[in-house]
């Protein structure tokens, strides 16, 4: 391997690395907030489809 293509090579995987590292540190109550979002959506599909059967 050619010693640029190696230090090519290495900085991708630092931008990888640095990018998850990103994703992994949002804040918690962002995470909480998206997942909460998540349960009313698919609650109110649960109570939609048993209105519905009626």
């Amino acid at each position: 391997m050619e010693p640029e293509t190696a230090d090519q090579k290495m900085q991708d995987f630092e931008i990888q690395v640095n990018l998850a590292e990103k994703k992994q540190q949002k804040p918690f109550s962002e995470k909480a907030v998206k997942r909460d979002f998540e349960m009313i959506i698919i609650s109110d599909k649960k109570k939609k489809k048993k209105k519905n059967k009626k």
